[in-house]
This record gives C-alpha cells, structure tokens and sequence, in this order.
C-alpha cells in the first residue's frame, strides 16, 4: 500500500512493540522478522492480484503467541493477515495496507 495510506508511526511502534515481545523468549527470536525475502515470500497469492509487502512477517508457535501478536496489532490499529500456504486464488492474503502476516504453517505445533 502506498506509504499515505498508512499510519507510518503507528507501524514503527507495532514492529517495535513486536520485535519486543519475541526477543523477550530466546527460542522466539527468529519467528519475527522484517527482511525482505520473509516479507516478499509472503506478499503474494495465486491471484490476479498486485503482490503487496507486509511490514513484518510473525512465525507463531502457539496460539497463546498467535492471540498475543494480534493484541499488540490492535493496540496500534494495524492489520493482521493470516497467511496459510499461499495458494489463494482470491487474493485474500494479500496485505493490501500492509501489516503484520501471521504465518500459521511453519511453527504451530499447539
């Protein structure tokens, strides 16, 4: 999304905010990030659709920390897609206004 549409500061302090929480947890530091292969891997679909970036990509392990990332995402008003394994045909996970993308393949395991 075009940077106007966003709240630029708000974003700032999600990410923040975010990187925060899995720093805090030794083991939860590399399921947070904002590099720009994670962010590009996750940006389109099978869709028609223009690919868009997400601001950062969450790897959560636990549905304690799926709820605690999206709290954070609320706090600050930002989105928050979920993102599965990327075959959509919709262009559903596409993070049209940027945000933060849920990956809900690669650690879940409760």
């Amino acid at each position: 999304a075009p940077e106007s549409k966003r709240q630029p500061k708000q974003y700032q302090e999600c990410i923040g905010a975010l990187r925060k929480l899995y720093d805090s947890n030794f083991e939860a530091r590399d399921r947070f990030s904002t590099l720009k292969y994670d962010r590009e891997s996750h940006s389109a679909d099978y869709s028609f659709h223009t690919p868009a970036l997400p601001d950062a990509v969450a790897f959560p392990a636990s549905t304690e920390e799926v709820a605690k990332t999206v709290n954070v995402c609320a706090a600050y008003c930002v989105p928050v897609i979920a993102f599965g394994a990327g075959t959509s045909l919709e262009g559903h996970v596409l993070p049209t206004l940027g945000g933060v993308t849920l990956d809900m393949t690669a650690n879940m395991n409760e």
